[in-house]
Formats: structure tokens, C-alpha cells, sequence
């Protein structure tokens, strides 16, 4: 609005952080100084180093398809894709982080194997169900709510929606195994495996977008779907703690299930 154009976003971005930075400092109880503990920052350092690389991996396969969808396919079809991705999660990700948070920081606190499986099946199972039914309910009503709240334009973003939003049980299942995985010292592990899963869906994208938008959504489900998979498979064989029980089996199944069903209506 004063110029600025689209450098404004970059100046509100960068004021917002600085904004919680500067709240967060104002919120201690004690002077911030800088000061060097070594030994703390090796310990810290063993498992930051793959939460870090781990991030950038996940960004790349967050945002590259941005830039993949907009090369080939034009602004116009990347603003349908980022759209629909973006309303497919925004309930589940306002809902489900804070949720995460708390129970992730009451299992950190007691590692004993009978509750610490209590606990990850309890918050899997009840999130899962939710997860399910809210698919079921999306997937169902878009066709009307869709141009009801955007208007009849956004109308052949429809299918998109119901593509995108069929991962969210099973990612939402792999995200808590990687946090999970921090607390059971067994993150070095994912660092690799997210590197691996980045490039691969890189590179099927850059082909699914030679052929047209829905098949670039599809490719990006399907390598989602399958490297869950992948996930599930490295978590239970890279710890003795958290035993694979029938609840998680029947989640993943029921998942594959409805994500089937929702392909086959959108496709």
C-alpha cells in the first residue's frame, strides 16, 4: 500500500520475526547475554545437526514444487496448486501442532516403554480417527463449499483439494514417528531417508509437470503415500520401544483405503 509492492511481504515477514524475537527476549527472567558452553553445545549439536538438515530436506520438498508447478505449467496453475494446497491442510495443521507439542513433551519426560507406548498410541489413535473422518467430510463437501466460499472460479480447483488433503493421516503419522524419533536418540537415522524422499519427489514432479497440473498433484500424493510407508517401516526397525500394535496397522490400512477411494473420484 506505500509502494513497496511486493518487497512489503518480505518487510512483514521480517518484522514479524523480529517481533517474536524481541518478545521472547522481553519474556525471560534474566539478562540475555552471549556466552559459550561447549559441552552443552556438542550434546545439543549431536542430534541438531540431522533436525537441521532434516529441515532443509523437508523444505525442498515443500517449496520446490512450487517452483516446478510455476516453470512449466504458468503463475495460473501454480496459484491453484498452492491454493488448493494450503486449504486441504490449513485445519489439521492449526489443530494438530499444539496438540502434538503437549504430548510430546509429556512423553519426554517419562521413557518408560509401557507408558511411553500408552501415550503414542493414545495420541495416534484419537488424531488418526479425526484425521480420517476429516477427509471423508472434506473430500465430500468441497464441491460446495468451495465455490461457495471462493467463489465459482476456483471451482476446477475442486479435484486438487481432494488429491492433497489424503495424506494427511499418514503424514501426520510419519511426522510424530521423526518427532518421536528425537526423544529415542534415533534421528540420525530420517536425515538420510528425508534427503532420499526430497529428490525423488523432485524428480517425479518435474515429470508429472510435462503433463498437466492434476498429474503433478498425483505424483506428489502417490511419492507421499509410499515414503509414509517407508517411514513406518524405518521407525519399528530402528527401536525396540514403540511396539507396531493393531491400531496403527488398521490406521494405515483405513488410510490407504479412503485415499483409493478419493484418487479414483478425483482423478
Amino acid at each position: 500500500m506505500l509502494g513497496f509492492e511486493v518487497y512489503s511481504l518480505v518487510l512483514g515477514s521480517v518484522a514479524a520475526q523480529a517481533a517474536g524475537s524481541v518478545w521472547l527476549l522481553a519474556c525471560e527472567d534474566r539478562i540475555v547475554r552471549p556466552v559459550w558452553h561447549g559441552s552443552d553445545f556438542r550434546k545439543l549439536f549431536r542430534i541438531g545437526k540431522h533436525v537441521f538438515l532434516q529441515r532443509i530436506a523437508g523444505y525442498m520438498t515443500t517449496h520446490a514444487d512450487s517452483f516446478v508447478v510455476g516453470s512449466q505449467l504458468g503463475s495460473g496453475q501454480l496459484g491453484h496448486y498452492r491454493l488448493g494446497n494450503q486449504l486441504a491442510f490449513l485445519i489439521p495443521t492449526l489443530s494438530i501442532g499444539p496438540f502434538e507439542q503437549v504430548v510430546f513433551t509429556d512423553i519426554s519426560e517419562n521413557r518408560e516403554k509401557q507408558r511411553f507406548n500408552r501415550r503414542y498410541y493414545q495420541y495416534t489413535w484419537v488424531a488418526g480417527i479425526t484425521l480420517l473422518v476429516y477427509v471423508v467430510v472434506f473430500v465430500l463437501t468441497a464441491p460446495v463449499l468451495i465455490p461457495w466460499v471462493l467463489g465459482d472460479q476456483w471451482i476446477e480447483m475442486v479435484p486438487i483439494l481432494q488429491m492433497f488433503c489424503v495424506v494427511m493421516p499418514t503424514g501426520f503419522m510419519a511426522v510424530i514417528n521423526t518427532n518421536m524419533a528425537k526423544i529415542l536418540d534415533i534421528a540420525h537415522i530420517y536425515t538420510r531417508y528425508t534427503f532420499i524422499r526430497s529428490f525423488v519427489t523432485l524428480a517425479g514432479l518435474i515429470v508429472a509437470s510435462f503433463y498437466s497440473l492434476h498429474a503433478t498433484v498425483l505424483a506428489w500424493v502417490l511419492s507421499g503415500l509410499v515414503f509414509t510407508l517407508v517411514n513406518e517401516v524405518i521407525f519399528y526397525r530402528s527401536q525396540s520401544i514403540v511396539i507396531f500394535r493393531w491400531q496403527k496397522r488398521l490406521l494405515i490400512g483405513a488410510s490407504w483405503i479412503i485415499a483409493s477411494w478419493v484418487l479414483l473420484v478425483a482423478v
